[in-house]
């Protein structure tokens, strides 16, 4: 009898983990790739609980619409609305492909995290950066593949930064409202380096991907609220075999 009420309880405790870890992953996957998702609702199910904010090396990525407002003023409202969706999701699309975190849409724009959140147990990611920058590229590609479906009078186009460096993660709030996301000059840096129809990113992803991608160092910029000037270099493309580099590492599901 002792031996079938632990197995009783047993199984009640893992329907209920089973249970948790249902709610939390429908939660997550609003913002994260379903793998991901899966993980981290396996922990919280687990231990009880969110896993700790720490510092940590991450990529972060922003983009947004280059003169939405100016679009908006030549549009219904439901087709703004329309337009808008079917950006956001063929953009974010590509940032799962890539393991990326969506952070938050912000109006036409979007931040998205690579690298993070990781689990305390989890092995270093050593390429968020490249699958930050792989990303980017492919987004643009989205964003012209939707241009050439659209009216003329819908055409638009995106602008890119990303960057990499140490950043502060995990979820902030209150009891009310949490959100997962990513603070620090590196989040910063991302959203200045921002630049109308290209990919432009700071010299520590450039550092990281220059084996991979074709670069065009655009030299020190002065950017929006930042007092020191920054390098910056534009993503012309992948390197191809043909020159003797390295093809893109892939690492999405």
């Amino acid at each position: 009898i002792a031996n079938l009420a632990a197995v009783a309880i047993e199984r009640a405790r893992l329907t209920e983990e089973l249970r948790v870890q249902g709610q939390v992953r429908q939660n997550l996957e609003r913002f994260l790739s379903p793998n991901v998702a899966h993980a981290l609702a396996r922990y919280v199910a687990q231990h009880g609980k969110l896993w700790e904010a720490q510092e940590q090396i991450v990529t972060v990525l922003f983009a947004d619409v280059k003169g939405f407002t100016s679009l908006s003023e030549l549009l219904s409202p439901r087709e703004v609305q329309d337009l808008l969706n079917e950006y956001l999701h063929e953009m974010t699309e590509v940032i799962f492909r890539y393991n990326g975190t969506v952070d938050k849409y912000i109006g036409d724009g979007i931040m998205a995290i690579f690298g993070a959140p990781r689990l305390p147990d989890d092995p270093l990611d050593e390429q968020h950066a490249l699958r930050a920058v792989a990303a980017a590229v492919e987004m643009l590609q989205a964003q012209q593949r939707l241009v050439s479906r659209l009216e003329p009078d819908k055409a638009f186009t995106i602008r890119i930064g990303v960057n990499t460096g140490p950043a502060y993660t995990g979820f902030f709030g209150t009891r009310h409202r949490l959100e997962y996301t990513a603070i620090g000059d590196t989040v910063n840096t991302a959203s200045r380096l921002e630049t109308a129809g290209t990919v432009f990113i700071g010299e520590d992803t450039a550092r990281l991907v220059g084996d991979q991608f074709e670069l065009q160092e655009m030299g020190e910029l002065q950017l929006k609220g930042k007092q020191q000037r920054v390098r910056a270099y534009k993503v012309l493309g992948p390197r191809t075999k043909s020159n003797g580099a390295a093809t893109i590492v892939y690492t999405g599901p």
